[in-house]
């Protein structure tokens, strides 16, 4: 007789009397097995929330055998647990900030303007260009009027002189 989940029964009309041996029936062997297997399950996933509780540091369990964090979280990552290692990264961040605050007024923020500044000043593309423009400016059209002008002139004191 099998266990039927929607009409809980254990009982038998087969054997009445068979408390043992190969040829008796245990009509709820399969709901003690079940129930077995069940708490198994429940024990090791409450194992399981503890330990990750005591490794997250929100709230160490009261019941809890080992410390808070466990003993593999400390092995493998910090003696610290998650919160705490989060608020250490914390206080560190802000003690960076101050550093840098700091660090803004003194001699060594004043080469950090003036490096700034520096950085700022060389960037000076449109000189290219400049240089170019007045390149083409003088050497081409002024050159190359006073050459006309200067050719001109030869020409006018030939045509004068002859």
């Amino acid at each position: 007789i099998a266990y039927d989940p929607l009409e809980p029964s254990c009982e038998s009309e087969v054997y009445d009397d068979c408390d043992l041996g190969d040829n008796c029936v245990y009509p709820c062997e399969n709901l003690k097995l079940g129930i077995v297997e069940g708490y198994k399950a429940f024990a090791i996933l409450y194992d399981r929330e503890r330990r990750m509780n005591a490794d997250l540091g929100v709230m160490c369990p009261a019941d809890f055998d080992d410390s808070c964090p466990t003993a593999e979280f400390k092995a493998a990552y910090a003696n610290t647990t998650l919160v705490g290692l989060i608020e250490n990264y914390k206080v560190k961040i802000i003690g960076t900030k101050d550093s840098l605050v700091s660090l803004a007024s003194t001699s060594v923020g004043g080469a950090m303007a003036e490096v700034e500044d520096f950085l700022c000043n060389m960037n000076v593309s449109f000189v290219e260009r400049r240089y170019h423009e007045v390149r083409d400016d003088i050497c081409i059209q002024l050159y190359g009027g006073v050459a006309q002008i200067n050719w001109a002139l030869w020409i006018l004191s030939i045509s004068l002189e002859v």
